[in-house]
């Protein structure tokens, strides 16, 4: 877009998207990183790898929401926690961190869906954000640097990492993590970024008509 001729003055970066509510977070994290949360559509072309989850050391508990699961056999660690409306997600998601991963692998996000996160923003990356929850993420997504760099969560290239980074993972850093989750939260549910956005693009109040 800046080749062709859209430059500073045209285009702001947003960072993530807002999550707005006028409620105050409610009690999401349970205080155990080894607990991990699923949010999103659940149907196997889109989320194939959740399918693939039992195949992970079970100490790493996963409770999964949203619509379209395909209940199967019972994979170890593994919880289907019901489908809800987004509104009313920040009132049941429990867990330690939120999962933002898509496609049919454990070991990398692939497929279509699993490729579009080299490119987009996530808005359950919000989500989970707006409910106190640091995150992990793939560290080949857009989202990826943005995460590690504000101390929201982790990055990592496959899920069969998680059974030793989060075993491995102190006290210190984990509330570290859930310190920077909790702070870039509450900017978001009170709409932060959009309005840092939009500040770049208002001119000064005394051009301002009445």
């Amino acid at each position: 877009l800046c080749e062709r001729g859209y430059g500073d003055k045209a285009i702001r970066t947003l960072g993530l998207f807002d999550y707005l509510s006028e409620e105050a977070c409610p009690a999401c994290n349970t205080g155990d990183p080894r607990e991990v949360v699923v949010a999103g559509n659940l149907r196997p072309d889109k989320a194939g790898y959740i399918y693939r989850l039992g195949q992970l050391d079970s100490k790493v508990r996963f409770r999964l929401y949203g619509p379209n699961y395909q209940e199967g056999a019972p994979q170890a660690g593994v919880k289907y926690c019901g489908q809800y409306p987004p509104e009313q997600l920040p009132q049941v998601l429990r867990g330690g961190f939120g999962l933002v991963w898509d496609g049919d692998e454990i070991q990398s996000c692939s497929g279509v869906y699993g490729s579009y996160l080299r490119y987009n923003n996530p808005h359950k990356t919000s989500l989970y954000l707006a409910c106190g929850l640091p995150v992990i993420v793939w560290d080949q997504s857009a989202i990826a640097e943005y995460v590690v760099e504000h101390h929201l969560g982790l990055a990592v290239r496959s899920l069969e990492e998680l059974p030793r980074r989060l075993q491995r993972m102190d006290r210190a850093e984990y509330a570290a993590l859930c310190q920077g989750a909790a702070e870039m939260g509450e900017r978001l549910r009170r709409g932060d970024m959009l309005r840092r956005a939009l500040r770049g693009h208002l001119p000064p109040k005394d051009e301002v008509s009445e």
